[in-house]
């Protein structure tokens, strides 16, 4: 199902996002039962000069999957919450806003990030928008 050397990609990642302007990081991660990769309350400093414009809560791919194909990192997340698609349709209910981005650097050429219909089932069942990010 894979091609972890995918051909026309050099590199991707796939991230969970959670934003709300009151979100609390440690409630997040108390519902889903699952630590971010990075979180962000309202307010607080990202780097000089600029705060954060609202509360995200973030579980990413990056750095923990080793593949050039964006499937195996959907995948990857969707596995990291999959007893919790019921919290995140909760959640969304609520008013955060819940998406899967995915990076994706062109390696050059034709051909670009694919999903196939067991992913975009998973996404559905989990009330999960997914949009790409490309770069070529």
């Amino acid at each position: 199902m894979y091609d972890d050397n995918y051909p026309t990609c050099a590199a991707t990642y796939a991230t969970l996002r959670i934003y709300r302007d009151d979100l609390d990081p440690d409630e997040i991660s108390r519902r889903l039962n699952v630590a971010p990769s990075e979180s962000q309350k309202k307010g607080e400093p990202l780097r000089p000069g600029r705060a954060a414009p609202v509360g995200g809560w973030f579980l990413s791919s990056k750095g923990r999957v080793e593949s050039k194909d964006v499937r195996r990192h959907v995948v990857w997340v969707l596995d990291q919450l999959a007893a919790r698609g019921d919290e995140l349709l909760r959640l969304r209910g609520e008013g955060y806003k819940v998406d899967v981005s995915c990076y994706w650097l062109s390696a050059g050429g034709h051909g670009g990030p694919e999903l196939d219909h067991e992913i975009m089932a998973r996404l559905v069942s989990m009330g999960l928008d997914i949009w790409f990010d490309v770069y070529c």
